[in-house]
């Protein structure tokens, strides 16, 4: 062979020996990327399971210690959220959310009747009306400035209401019939303190949940660790609003949206703060059934659905690091 072509094909040689060197490099490479993106990813994932946790044991300690004994109540029906705003109950029925379908008729209050038009009159002109009827009973707004109250003025009567088929009441949020004197009990007696530190709480929750979904999590594509989580977290919300009979979420403004691809998949505005700590003084029980669920369906709640939920995370992330190699300290 002459010379050249011997030194032609150790050149070969070696260039070959190179490229394969540079292909292994450049796998091993890439293995270690991946490895760190998941670990960086596991580790994004834990730190907002751990803010998650603490907003939640901050929602039940607060709601635990709110809970005093309070005497019995004249009986009272309460409307749902139907102003938005200060002055809204100056417009006619007609004009507010939920109202295009009441016909004019008849409102009874405690056998007596009054007369109401939605096309021209108020829920201010309704109350006014009510007052002066001598049904026996006392309308007005509550301290949220947004629900209609109506409590029968003998503590020990009952108060009986009827729209003759209007539709009145159910634009309200009020059901038809008869309901007795509340009884003494333990009922959460919120402070606006107490009710603001919960809304705070759950505020942390929900920016611990989008953060989870966000887009800007590590790595280039949601790891099966990530997707899994995301889904035990939706299913949580999902689960717990469709058990929810009371709509307090919906009153509030806490609305889902699971079809966002790396947004916020949670809606909690500052606005629907404020309307939650309203709730939760002067809608107790229904914000009970919102969070915890009722009492022959305990976990039922959004709280223990998704202290369920980030346990059963926890315990597939506290395996994965084992088996990795790495540490996970759910306590820290």
């Amino acid at each position: 062979m002459p010379i050249g072509s011997i030194a032609a094909a150790g050149r070969s040689t070696a260039y070959a020996g190179v490229t394969s060197v540079r292909a292994a490099n450049d796998l091993a490479l890439g293995v270690l990327q991946r490895q760190a993106d998941e670990r960086a990813e596991l580790e994004y994932l834990r730190e907002h399971l751990l803010v998650l946790k603490d907003a939640l044991s901050v929602i039940r300690e607060h709601w635990r210690r709110s809970d005093q004994p309070v005497a019995a109540g004249a009986a009272r029906a309460l409307s749902r959220a139907v102003l938005a705003q200060p002055g809204d109950e100056t417009l006619p029925l007609r004009d507010l959310e939920g109202f295009g379908d009441v016909g004019a008729g008849t409102l009874t209050a405690g056998g007596t009747g009054v007369a109401f038009d939605p096309v021209s009159d108020s829920l201010a002109d309704l109350i006014a009306r009510l007052n002066a009827a001598g049904a026996g009973v006392t309308a007005a707004l509550d301290d949220t400035g947004q629900r209609l109250v109506i409590t029968a003025d003998d503590p020990a009567a009952d108060l009986t209401l009827d729209d003759g088929g209007t539709g009145l009441l159910a634009a309200l949020g009020i059901a038809e019939g008869t309901r007795g004197p509340a009884a003494a009990g333990r009922t959460p007696a919120m402070s606006w303190s107490r009710a603001g530190k919960i809304a705070e709480a759950l505020g942390d929750a929900v920016a611990a949940v989008n953060a989870v979904f966000s887009a800007a999590t590590p790595g280039d594509e949601p790891s099966s660790h990530l997707v899994r989580s995301r889904g035990d977290l939706q299913k949580a919300f999902e689960d717990s609003f469709a058990a929810d009979t009371t709509g307090l979420a919906r009153d509030v403004g806490f609305h889902l949206n699971f079809e966002t691809e790396g947004g916020e998949v949670l809606s909690f505005t500052d606005r629907a703060a404020r309307d939650l700590v309203r709730a939760l003084r002067s809608r107790p029980s229904a914000a009970e059934v919102m969070l915890f669920g009722t009492a022959d369906k305990d976990g039922d709640g959004l709280v223990g659905r998704l202290e369920l939920r980030v346990g059963l995370i926890e315990n597939r992330l506290e395996t994965t690091f084992a088996q990795r190699g790495y540490t996970f300290d759910a306590y820290a």
